[in-house]
């Protein structure tokens, strides 16, 4: 049996959809996920217990606090829709209520090819760019990063591309990438598991191998934030 996943990315209006597909991605800081701001928001979006630093004594969320360098570092995050492939077909599970994130859903059916071209857009203005699933778990030690979140927010099953820019603004930002439209499609998130059973009846996707990728390795990632 093969275990594996597309992304899903959800978005709220057709303009923010257009300009994903044309490959402009746009990635709030995580001060954004912290609450910081006068934008609406859905339930599950805010967690103000984001990026944190826990000391080394720690036995609980209580001991620790969130780390301030972490607000400078920009996310995009998207749903993984995980699939199976044994000897009778594919089998995935979809968690509904990802709907509450947006009308519109992007279909990302080459995730790794779709983390390659962010690294790659990264790297060519000199950001540090890790792109992996998160971790979800109650363990709070020094290793905790940007990738770790509680498991309250499990049924997300999230997975991040993860930026350091070198500078402390929380202000969103854009990477270019070029169009996706040939590993990625879009539709009304009403309409999502009907192209799900089309995509795979045609096997019109491409199975991932890199669960992690990026020009940095995560402790080094970590270690840009606690410099700032």
């Amino acid at each position: 049996m093969i275990k594996d996943h597309l992304l899903l990315r959800y978005l709220e209006e057709q303009s923010f959809v257009d300009m994903f597909m044309d490959g402009h991605i746009r990635l709030n800081s995580l001060d954004f996920f912290l609450g910081e701001h006068d934008e609406p928001t859905k339930d599950g979006q805010i967690d103000v217990w984001e990026g944190l630093a826990c000391p080394i004594d720690a036995q609980s969320i209580e001991d620790c606090k969130p780390l301030k360098g972490y607000r400078y570092c920009n996310l995009l995050c998207c749903n993984r829709l995980n699939y199976f492939q044994n000897e009778i077909g594919i089998v995935w599970s979809m968690n509904m209520e990802m709907a509450n994130f947006g009308d519109y859903v992007v279909i990302i059916k080459d995730p790794d090819e779709f983390q390659r071209r962010l690294v790659s857009a990264a790297d060519e203005r000199q950001y540090k760019c890790l792109c992996r699933g998160v971790d979800y778990s109650e363990k709070y030690d020094r290793s905790r990063d940007v990738f770790d979140k509680s498991t309250r927010y499990a049924y997300q099953n999230e997975w991040r591309a993860a930026l350091y820019r070198g500078v402390t603004k929380c202000e969103p930002c854009e990477l270019n990438i070029g169009p996706v439209d040939d590993i990625s499609e879009w539709c009304y998130t009403r309409e999502l598991e009907g192209h799900i059973i089309r995509i795979f009846s045609d096997k019109d996707f491409v199975s991932t191998h890199d669960d992690s990728l990026g020009n940095v390795t995560r402790s080094e990632f970590s270690e840009l934030f606690l410099q700032i």
